[in-house]
């Protein structure tokens, strides 16, 4: 943390199983897909390639369902299991190295539980109709859809849920008083 970090060389030769994510954005990437790309900068840089490209992709994939105990469900594609899916643009013949290296725009389409939550506008439309949002990233465009009305505030919108982090983040407590009142969310 902040220059340094576990030694994951040492749990690797103890047989730990390893997981990899996002933690906190102030010293932290903001998604799997960024923080495989700073644990391979330090397994390069530092740790001597250690890990292999599909080491590191397990430590975001596999290993955290293990470590969760959800291995019967998620984290391989396998039969019977829950479908949580990212396909991504493809430019490297290895399929772990393509995925180290994609960034956001590389993303075609992510699903969870075999819902399509994320990804290009005309796979979005295809799979679920007008039932989603344009939001714009650093020089691209994806479609997202949010919802899930069986949920707990399952009908807001992400246009509904950036405008409430936004708010929130302003840290302008008049803002948030006059946009709540009890009961919201």
């Amino acid at each position: 943390l902040y220059g340094n970090t576990t030694d994951v060389r040492a749990a690797d030769r103890y047989g730990v199983r390893i997981s990899l994510a996002p933690d906190w954005s102030p010293s932290g990437a903001k998604s799997s897909l960024h923080e495989l790309k700073v644990a391979d900068q330090w397994n390069q840089q530092v740790m001597g390639g250690h890990f292999s490209d599909y080491d590191l992709v397990s430590m975001v994939t596999r290993n955290p369902s293990f470590a969760n105990n959800w291995d019967e469900y998620v984290g391989r594609l396998l039969p019977n299991m829950v479908a949580d899916i990212v396909v991504l643009d493809t430019f490297h013949e290895d399929p772990y190295r393509n995925m180290i290296e994609a960034i956001d725009a590389d993303v075609r389409l992510t699903m969870v539980g075999g819902m399509p939550l994320f990804g290009d506008e005309f796979i979005m439309k295809a799979l679920k109709g007008d039932d989603w949002e344009s939001i714009e990233g650093s020089g691209f465009s994806k479609a997202v859809d949010v919802t899930f009305p069986s949920a707990f505030n399952g009908h807001q919108r992400w246009s509904e849920i950036s405008s409430n982090m936004a708010i929130t983040m302003s840290g302008d407590t008049t803002a948030m008083k006059e946009h709540w009142t009890d009961g919201q969310s």
